[in-house]
């Protein structure tokens, strides 16, 4: 077997990996309840996905990982508000903001 023949053959293998990979992730996506086209992992079965399958789960998964993008901004958006004003108070007391912060029953995250 030539060097090049042999590259050919591994990256055929990672593919085949890679593919049995794709599909038992697009299996467990439409396997979970928090997927319009639900199908109880029972009834997913182990046969290859068809084409529409496939387009189903990833516009799933993506619909998905936009909402949770458009939800941390908005709680970024809310918690720098709520550190502004912890500022503000800190600034007009002449104290730490870490006092408002302990005084107010909030968990210092950084």
């Amino acid at each position: 077997m030539t060097p090049h023949e042999d590259r050919d053959s591994i990256s055929a293998h990672k593919v085949a990996d890679l593919t049995v990979q794709r599909d038992d992730l697009v299996r467990h996506i439409l396997s979970t309840d928090a997927s319009p086209n639900y199908v109880p992992a029972a009834q997913a079965g182990t046969a290859g996905l068809t084409s529409a399958e496939m387009q189903i789960a990833l516009s799933d998964a993506r619909a998905s990982r936009a909402e949770h993008i458009k939800l941390l901004g908005r709680y970024n958006d809310i918690k720098d508000v709520a550190q502004g004003l912890m500022g503000l108070i800190a600034e007009q007391r002449g104290c730490r903001v870490k006092d408002v912060m302990e005084e107010l029953g909030v968990a210092d995250e950084a």
